[in-house]
């Protein structure tokens, strides 16, 4: 279950993809956005996104309102109402993985904003390609910013994204996609076969096979945590 999914579960999320707004409403939000791209974010681990914030930067002022590279007087207190006022907004996930789609790419979607995205390499399987900037599908990152910069000056190219369908003609809709998920967590509850908890034995078997060699202090830490 992708963990953007959780995010539409919210009331004020549905209530936003139920009702459609017309061009000349999507024209005057666009217009009414004063600054161009932003980024909230927490984890500094994250080096791709950071590098990406930089170079970017190097051609128009981003506005960082998280804990890493906070450029605006300190963290922001409502994420939503803060991006709701520029036109791009940097989505990137912390990792990237299979499947693995967060609230990073709906928020700007809430607020008529432009994500540009960078972490799963299936995010088509959900998302419509056209209503985002969709990093992978870039040569360079200058090739891409190239790009924002081009929707930055004509408003026309930022309508028609805007104007596009949010999901992907793949997507399940959602009260289908959400039925699934729970008669999927509902057979395994149900289910005979219940999992088991690992043993000591095979935890340790499993941190020797994906650290390769257990420091004795390591070694002891577990014995005490993992207690069979």
């Amino acid at each position: 279950m992708p963990l953007y999914l959780l995010t539409i579960e919210d009331n004020k999320t549905l209530n936003f993809f139920e009702k459609e707004k017309t061009r000349e409403e999507l024209v005057q939000i666009w217009n009414s956005k004063s600054k161009f791209c932003c980024m909230v974010v927490s984890n500094a681990r994250s080096k791709k996104r950071l590098d990406f914030f930089k170079k970017l930067s190097e051609f128009k002022t981003v506005d960082s309102g998280g804990k890493v590279f906070n450029n605006v007087g300190g963290r922001v207190k409502d994420k939503i109402t803060f991006i709701k006022d520029y036109k791009f907004v940097i989505s990137f996930e912390n990792e990237a993985h299979d499947g693995y789609t967060t609230e990073k790419i709906l928020q700007p979607i809430m607020v008529d904003s432009i994500p540009i995205y960078w972490g799963n390499k299936k995010v088509d399987k959900d998302f419509n390609t056209k209503r985002f900037i969709n990093y992978s599908d870039f040569e360079t990152e200058k090739k891409l910013i190239d790009r924002l910069l081009a929707i930055d000056k004509d408003p026309k190219l930022a309508i028609e994204m805007l104007q596009q369908p949010v999901f992907s003609t793949e997507k399940k809709p959602h009260n289908v996609e959400r039925q699934e998920i729970f008669s999927a967590i509902d057979a395994v509850l149900n289910s005979k076969n219940k999992p088991r908890a690992m043993t000591y034995f095979e935890k340790i078997h499993f941190i020797k096979r994906k650290f390769k060699r257990i420091p004795p202090v390591l070694s002891r830490w577990v014995r005490e945590a993992f207690k069979a």
